[in-house]
């Protein structure tokens, strides 16, 4: 994964805040697809019993095995402005990206099905 400069200010500043015995962040959820998504993350001590470290920028990450794969190539930014959208998380367009209105699946692995509700779908086979 690769920080911007913006992000990895950003981020520095929040594990600061949230003081001692803070290593980095606990990735719970992603919402949006590859064109823009927001990270749903909380400040952490370490990883949890399935979840992999991630570093990027200086800055670690608690990734559940299931966003792994995405991360590697996605890039986290932090938008300042008044109205900003704050961090967002973009990754290269893949195959059956929810972004085409196909959702979820084996053309996509590595991110959970999602009905159309986004909430996650319980796997068949």
């Amino acid at each position: 994964m690769q920080l911007s400069s913006a992000a990895r200010d950003r981020l520095r500043g929040l594990l600061e805040a949230a003081g001692n015995g803070t290593r980095g962040f606990r990735v719970r959820s992603l919402l949006g697809t590859c064109s823009g998504s927001t990270p749903l993350i909380a400040p952490a001590a370490g990883p949890q019993v399935g979840e992999t470290v991630v570093e990027a920028g200086g800055i670690c990450f608690f990734v559940p095995g299931q966003y792994v794969q995405l991360l590697e190539s996605a890039t986290l930014d932090f938008d300042r402005s008044f109205l900003g959208r704050g961090l967002t998380l973009t990754w290269p367009h893949r195959p059956g990206c929810a972004c085409t209105g196909l959702r979820g699946s084996a053309e996509r692995p590595g991110v959970p099905a999602r009905s159309d509700t986004g909430e996650p779908r319980e796997r068949t086979g």
